[in-house]
């Protein structure tokens, strides 16, 4: 099993901003979205390549960094790591739209 955490920086945006920019950039990303927890700013989604199955989390707090992390039981890390690229490129686009 292969699992990737990353700490983000998007200054000068909120939690709640970070949380609606996550839900529409999951999709565009590729990933389904599976759970949310509006109060915590939680997304969790899914998505699959092939047999694989990749889940990640994302959460945006106060006065802390933002959290992303990905796990798969069939991929490795560095494919873990161009989906996380690919995710924090579209949280990129929407937040600057």
């Amino acid at each position: 099993m292969a699992s990737i955490e990353q700490e983000l920086d998007f200054a000068g945006k909120t939690p709640k901003e970070l949380y609606q920019a996550a839900l529409a950039a999951y999709p565009q990303a590729g990933f389904n979205i599976w759970k949310t927890r509006v109060l915590a700013c939680l997304v969790i989604a899914n998505t699959s390549s092939g047999d694989a199955t990749i889940t990640s989390n994302f959460i945006a707090r106060y006065n802390a960094p933002v959290a992303l992390s990905m796990s798969s039981e069939e991929l490795d890390r560095n494919t873990l790591k161009s989906y996380a690229e690919k995710f924090i490129s579209e949280m990129h686009v929407v937040l600057d739209s």
